[in-house]
């Protein structure tokens, strides 16, 4: 029996622009995290991306891990890509887009 809240699957767009389908499912947050999903590629690679409370995020893919430079160290709230895995998520969720309205009124 899993332990994932959802199941879904999920576009992944890769660095050439094809679409991928990969399964999604959210699973229980650990200490310090406040939501976390397991991505699962066709060839059943599996991707572990964490949203922290503070805004942060972070994927287990080695794009993510390589890309050490500033940004590759987290993605943005705003959808900065770091990652496809990332990316897919903001893309299917809109996360990101309700808190920049926010603090733009204010």
């Amino acid at each position: 029996m899993s332990d994932a809240l959802t199941a879904t699957a999920v576009e992944v767009t890769t660095p050439s622009g094809r679409r991928v389908k990969y399964l999604l499912d959210q699973v229980p947050a650990g200490d310090g995290e406040w939501r976390v999903w397991v991505l699962t590629s066709p060839r059943r690679d599996k991707y572990r991306v964490t949203e922290f409370p503070n805004g942060y995020w972070r994927c287990t893919c080695p794009a993510f891990a390589l890309n050490g430079n500033g940004a590759g160290r987290w993605c943005s709230a705003d959808g900065q890509d770091v990652c496809k895995h990332v990316s897919a998520l903001f893309a299917v969720f809109g996360f990101g887009q309700a808190d920049d309205k926010e603090e733009e009124q204010q």
